[in-house]
């Protein structure tokens, strides 16, 4: 299954009609083009979002933008994000050369995908523009550590702007000193007299003189949301003023004033449609219509936009709006107090399962999760195991079974054993150990292997222990015995059957990876056996064994049997062109290369790698057949063109 891709987190905020032009703050913008960076930071609601929305509005500049939420801390969710609209705006091929990479968690596949990014937008003859907002829902420390490597090696033709309520856990100190930052903040956000009386003379608003919007000002000291609840609220004396600190420790105040002097005094039918449709992230008004029970959605949203209650449409070519974060907090918390629990219980479970009906799996499992639905999210989980898997969004799915866990909520065996992967893959040894005996536990107490339902996943559980133990580079001698007992029982089939497992998305050497065990060399009495297993019985036809021929032959290769290596590569590159997987069949292409190169056939090498070249499109692995060629003419002595070569290949990546 394909990821599917909101247009509601990449479309730019359209900027209102009688928004007010912000000419300094423009001016501090077109300051930056120097800069790598721009963060622009202050507590909700002084027009943050506003200010870039009508900036990129203003300066023509094409712009990738990201509306992030707590489903972005996945790093190959928020990258994927990141890489397709960037390559979308940029109207390059960028995403599709780079999407092989954005499967999996592994660091070091992480911090090359990064590096071909930078890549491949320091082609690009244009400026780029990319805007992360509301980046201060990322909590991943993952996500935090490859947007510094992004920043710290940015091209010069790309600019990233940060929007955040809080300090960020970046280098923001050194970039300050490296000059590569520019910031504005609340203080330059916060409205002047000038920008206030702009605002009412746009909104067509009557004042009498001057005093009054010297009140205003006063009472919101120049925070925007605070000018915009006035403005609706009609304030006029001292006795309505709002009391504002630039601080969001008086988010219930700011949330009280929301509801009493905004909600409250809406027809009945307006506060009920506000309520119900307040946790979706966009609204649509088809969605609308059925959480409110109306057919009129649409014109009930191009109302409260034209009245500025906190209603945003989005630049799209479908009717899609969302409302502003502040207003939808307080909303979802007047949804709790006013409805019955069995009424938001409802509302919440209908939402979801829109959203879910949609394909929109992620931010419907979310709100379940965060509700506390667990049953539900258990079943959806299950149910998209497969997608969540194919997509790469493992760290989403490991973050869900994280809060089941620790509220105690037994989650059913394929959800602990892929959650068993998961932490094997992201290097968490030692959770995974604890769940491996965690689940042998509730083996000896409870049977759970040998209940009928289970079958399938358990036999994948015994694999995992095994395949646990390989990759760590410990017990070959216990993971032999056990994939022999599995034989011995009979291999059970699954769902999994024909999902193929990434062992391998960038290295040149396969035993640099997990399945090569990181590069621990097996002695011949301990390999062998395990091999048979494979080789010889009903494992013959999976992947893991097309890659243990692989991991033979570059372990013949660096004993020096190259007879032997050069049998096994070729095999390697059968299965490796049956499984279309190229993490195999390119890896031992470089090393049948690398054969010809040690007997002086320098002729047969470059045929080979050029005929290979064809076959691939993804950039990490024509860099990789770029940086073998510039060996051979390296070892040639011919100098001007391994140069060459290495310039194509523009890699970082060590060969």
């Amino acid at each position: 299954m394909q990821m599917v891709w909101l247009s509601s987190k990449t479309t730019v905020p359209r900027a209102m009609a009688e928004a007010v032009e912000r000419e300094r703050l423009y001016e501090l913008l077109r300051n930056n083009q120097a800069k790598r960076i721009t963060v622009v930071q202050a507590p909700a609601g002084y027009g943050k979002t506003t200010l870039l929305s009508q900036w990129f509005s203003y300066s023509n500049e094409p712009v990738a933008w990201i509306s992030l939420n707590t489903s972005d801390n996945d790093p190959i969710r928020f990258w994927k994000y990141v890489i397709h609209t960037t390559s979308n705006i940029t109207q390059s091929n960028m995403y599709n050369m780079l999407s092989s990479l954005l499967q999996s968690q592994d660091p070091s596949t992480l911090e090359f995908l990064i590096d071909l990014f930078l890549n491949e937008m320091s082609q690009i003859k244009h400026r780029i523009c990319i805007v992360l907002e509301d980046y201060h829902l990322i909590g991943n420390d993952v996500v935090h550590q490859m947007l510094v490597q992004l920043i710290e090696n940015l091209p010069d033709n790309v600019h990233i702007y940060l929007t955040t309520r809080i300090n960020l856990p970046l280098p923001i100190a050194k970039w300050r000193v490296k000059s590569w930052l520019w910031e504005i903040n609340t203080q330059q956000l916060c409205f002047t007299f000038e920008e206030i009386k702009q605002f009412y003379e746009n909104k067509n608003l009557f004042y009498k003189e001057d005093k009054l919007l010297s009140h205003v000002l006063n009472t919101t000291e120049g925070w925007a949301a605070g000018i915009q609840l006035t403005s609706i609220s009609k304030i006029t004396s001292s006795k309505n003023a709002l009391i504002v600190d630039r601080t969001d420790h008086l988010q219930p105040s700011i949330t009280d004033f929301l509801l009493q002097e905004i909600l409250n005094t809406l027809p009945s039918s307006i506060q009920d449609f506000l309520l119900r449709t307040s946790l979706l992230q966009s609204l649509e008004p088809e969605i609308c219509n059925i959480l409110t029970n109306r057919t009129d959605s649409y014109t009930v949203l191009i109302e409260l936009e034209k009245k500025g209650l906190f209603t945003v449409r989005l630049n799209s070519n479908q009717p899609l709006f969302r409302y502003h974060h502040l207003f939808a907090e307080a909303l979802q918390i007047e949804l709790r107090h006013r409805y019955s629990k069995e009424i938001v219980s409802s509302i919440i479970l209908e939402t979801a399962k829109i959203l879910h009906n949609k394909d929109d799996f992620i931010d419907a499992i979310e709100i379940v999760v965060e509700e506390r639905e667990y049953e539900l999210a258990e079943s959806w989980i299950t149910e998209h195991l497969v997608d969540i898997f194919q997509t790469g969004q493992t760290a989403t799915f490991a973050r869900w079974v994280k809060i089941l866990r620790s509220n105690h909520y037994d989650a059913n065996f394929e959800i602990l054993v892929m959650y068993i992967i998961t932490l094997i893959s992201t290097l968490e040894i030692v959770e995974a150990g604890l769940l491996i005996y965690e689940l042998d536990e509730k083996q000896r107490i409870g049977q759970w292997m040998y209940q009928e339902k289970n079958r399938g996943i358990a036999d994948i559980f015994v694999t995992v222990k095994a395949y646990g133990l390989i990759g760590m580079g410990k017990d070959i001698e216990q993971a032999t015995e056990i994939i022999q007992k599995q034989l011995e029982k009979g291999i059970v089939g699954s769902r999994w059957d024909h999902i193929p497992m990434q062992y391998n998305l960038f290295e040149h050497k396969i035993l640099r990876t997990s399945i090569g065990s990181k590069g621990k060399f097996w002695s011949w009495e301990q390999s062998i056996p395990f091999t048979k297993l494979f080789r010889e019985t009903e494992f013959k036809d999976k992947s893991m064994t097309a890659f243990s021929y692989g991991v033979s032959a570059e372990t013949m290769y660096e004993k020096n049997y190259l007879d032997a290596a050069q049998s096994e590569l070729e095999v390697a590159i059968k299965y490796g062109h049956s499984l279309q997987d190229s993490g195999l069949f390119i890896p031992m292409y470089v090393l049948k290369a690398q054969i010809y190169v040690l007997n002086k056939n320098y002729i047969a090498a470059h045929a080979l790698i050029d005929n290979v070249m064809d076959l691939v499109s993804e950039k990490h692995w024509l860099n990789i057949l770029r940086t073998m060629k510039a060996r051979c003419y390296l070892l040639e002595g011919d100098m001007l063109r391994t140069e060459v070569e290495l310039r194509k290949a523009e890699s970082k990546q060590p060969f």
